[in-house]
């Protein structure tokens, strides 16, 4: 039996993908852009976060391939407009690894993995880049989800020293931007309420990196909780005849609570 040449499936990969560009190719592939691209491959990073979180090998699997396809058409898109190609990818990406683990690759690093040197590598590198004006919140992804945004402002910040001296002020401050919402909800204004719900949101996000927790991963984890438990409510109505309307609140309000006594009786047992 043959053992298969290195890269030999990426090849493939993208050969396949030159032929839906290409002609007959494929219709709807050839009609895409860079640009219309975007939102699918974004849809395709959550669809991977969750097969992680789920803790599937074969959904894992997919997901990454999935993910590669889309890079792959990126380089093809890129490669016939005369920018770049899937190996320009791959060096670029491999150079930055390179450039920021001098311990890992330069023989005459002696220092250990720094996490000050890994920001000042960084650093250097916004610097050599003739891009927008260089701040410290410069180049923040705008497609980045808002939570994740907020909790990577506040870890830049933090590094020069503009910080929460202890966890319990951040909740003093999440108590006066509750009371401030509120204020803005008795106003009535709707610019005011958006305004301070948004610092409602951001000021939990900060706490989110205090306490060591991912916001976004935290909020997925309650919207999954929600709907888990909201999803046993139906059963428990359709199966009680009782449909889902105002009128049944009580009844709805009372499966919910069954839930939840149903969950800490498991996490109990498997404690």
């Amino acid at each position: 039996m043959t053992a298969p040449t290195p890269f030999k499936s990426l090849q493939d990969l993208i050969e396949s993908v030159k032929a839906l560009r290409g002609e007959p190719g494929c219709s709807w592939h050839q009609q895409q852009t860079i640009a219309t691209l975007a939102p699918f491959t974004q849809s395709e990073a959550y669809e991977l976060t969750d097969a992680i979180e789920q803790q599937n090998p074969a959904e894992i699997k997919e997901e990454l391939g999935d993910l590669l396809f889309h890079i792959t058409l990126y380089a093809q898109h890129a490669e016939e407009q005369g920018l770049f190609n899937f190996e320009d990818i791959a060096k670029v990406a491999n150079e930055k690894i390179v450039r920021r683990h001098p311990h890992v690759f330069d023989p005459n690093e002696t220092e250990g993995y720094s996490g000050q040197k890994w920001e000042e590598i960084k650093s250097q590198e916004k610097k050599n880049k003739p891009a927008e004006k260089d701040t410290l919140l410069s180049g923040l992804p705008k497609a980045l989800p808002s939570l994740l945004t907020a909790h990577e402002i506040h870890k830049r910040v933090n590094s020069v020293g503009f910080e929460w001296n202890e966890v319990a002020e951040l909740f003093d401050k999440i108590d006066e931007e509750l009371e401030e919402l509120q204020e803005a909800i008795e106003s009535q204004n709707d610019d005011h309420i958006e305004d301070e719900f948004g610092d409602v949101l951001f000021t939990v996000a900060i706490l989110g990196y205090y306490t060591d927790i991912n916001p976004e991963k935290a909020l997925r984890r309650a919207n999954d909780k929600f709907k888990r438990r909201f999803n046993f409510v139906e059963e428990r109505m359709k199966a009680n005849n009782l449909e889902l309307t105002p009128a049944n609140l009580e009844h709805m309000e009372n499966f919910w609570q069954e839930c939840k006594r149903e969950e800490k009786a498991k996490a109990a047992k498997a404690s």
